[in-house]
């Protein structure tokens, strides 16, 4: 009888840990900034994209397909509006927020990513970026405010650091006149080129330097 009861035992452990093996190797793993660069199958896309998607090139159908499969678009909840210049698909959640715009052919445009707060588990700074898309080609920062802009023409993609405010919960890790690696991303914006062209602005990329020596290229 003892040996019943023990033989029941380990049986009952096997499924347990049969059973939590199952549910964290079936846990989706935390998304990281260089997913923005990856299709729906982890690998990295052909740039210039985001999400596999790009400006000029992916039409409706194939950009609804690639939010349907991708696994950061998993937990989002998607919007749709229609006006005169085309449609604008809204992904977000209480952290995130990812714009589509489709012109009136129903080809995409641009795709940008916001982060609404900084309470989630990443997040991502501007050694990140540099790391996945190399050095800028130009930097952009405004006579006032907090706001820097890095532009990776190449690539048709740029991205802000405390643009428009540094979002609920973010810590400003430098001064606002400091060029600094660790800043955190707050924005990553993909544009056709026709965008690039016609604000060609900045001053050339010279590495993480004062905001004053930008100023006076």
């Amino acid at each position: 009888m003892r040996l019943v009861r023990l033989t029941l035992v380990l049986l009952v452990m096997i499924c347990l840990v049969i059973a939590t093996s199952r549910l964290v190797g079936g846990t989706q793993a935390p998304a990281r900034i260089d997913d923005l660069f990856t299709g729906a199958d982890g690998l990295p896309c052909d740039m210039p994209c985001m999400f596999g998607m790009r400006p000029n090139v992916t039409d409706a159908a194939e950009m609804l397909q690639i939010v349907g499969t991708h696994p950061f678009f998993g937990s989002l909840k998607q919007t749709q509006s229609t006006a005169a210049s085309g449609t604008e698909y809204q992904f977000s959640d209480q952290h995130q927020n990812i714009t589509i715009l489709l012109d009136t052919r129903n080809i995409v445009q641009s795709v940008h990513w916001l982060m609404n707060d900084c309470l989630h588990m990443w997040l991502p700074t501007v050694a990140d970026l540099i790391n996945v898309l190399g050095r800028p080609s130009a930097i952009v920062i405004p006579s006032f405010g907090p706001g820097k802009t890095y532009v990776f023409q190449n690539y048709e993609i740029a991205f802000d650091v405390g643009r428009g405010g540094i979002p609920k919960g973010c810590v400003n890790l430098t001064s606002s006149g400091r060029l600094d690696p660790h800043e955190i991303v707050v924005g990553v914006y993909l544009e056709g080129p026709a965008y690039f062209r016609r604000y060609a602005a900045g001053a050339p990329w010279r590495g993480f330097r004062s905001a004053r020596f930008y100023f006076t290229q």
